[in-house]
């Protein structure tokens, strides 16, 4: 299964990758979901008027555990793994509702512009999907639309333009790559001077 969320930040704060990490470690807890592979982390058309910040939309490959684990992250010391040969499992409801509401806790939706969208599908979406989302503005109606006509599991907030990030992140063909180092300020920081 995959899962794509975007526009969880907003100009005041908040981070969409804090979010990923969050439900990968929330539906691993709850549901005993793993990743399968490096959080996906991309980005799209830098000249959205809508972005908040980076324009960055996140995407996890979940499934069970199995195999020998690859560290990818650390959280409050403890490693992160994923599990490339672990088994895939299809998308459901109760994974959509577990995710959003860890969209929910985390999302600054207080912020107009903050507009959290939650995409699961069981396969990648069409890679033009991704090239339309990083290079034109993507209408919102037609996508929500499109997802569902083809009974693709989603959750909105506010205009639901995270959608359209979410199901980018979704559709990328993962050609190029690079990697980003994160670091988290404790939340008690969260909005205050740097």
């Amino acid at each position: 299964m995959l899962l794509g969320v975007d526009d969880t930040d907003s100009l005041e704060g908040g981070c969409t990758t804090h979010v990923a990490v969050q439900l990968a470690l929330r539906l691993r807890q709850e549901l005993g979901l793993v990743l399968l592979g490096p959080p996906r982390l991309v980005r799209l058309n830098p000249s959205n008027p809508w972005k908040t910040r980076g324009n960055a939309a996140l995407a996890l490959h979940l499934g069970m555990e199995g195999g020998e684990p690859v560290q990818v992250g650390e959280w409050n010391g403890s490693p992160i793994y994923s599990y490339p040969d672990g088994m895939d499992v299809p998308a459901t409801e109760e994974v959509r509702q577990s995710a959003w509401k860890v969209v929910e806790d985390l999302t600054w939706m207080e912020d107009d512009r903050t507009n959290p969208g939650l995409v699961l599908v069981d396969v990648p979406g069409p890679e033009h999907l991704y090239d339309r989302a990083l290079h034109t503005l993507m209408d919102i109606r037609l996508l929500t639309s499109k997802l569902e006509q083809q009974g693709v599991l989603h959750k909105a907030a506010g205009t639901g333009r995270g959608l359209i990030g979410a199901a980018a992140a979704l559709a990328w063909p993962m050609e190029r790559t690079t990697w980003e180092l994160l670091s988290y300020r404790p939340r008690d920081r969260w909005g205050t001077s740097r």
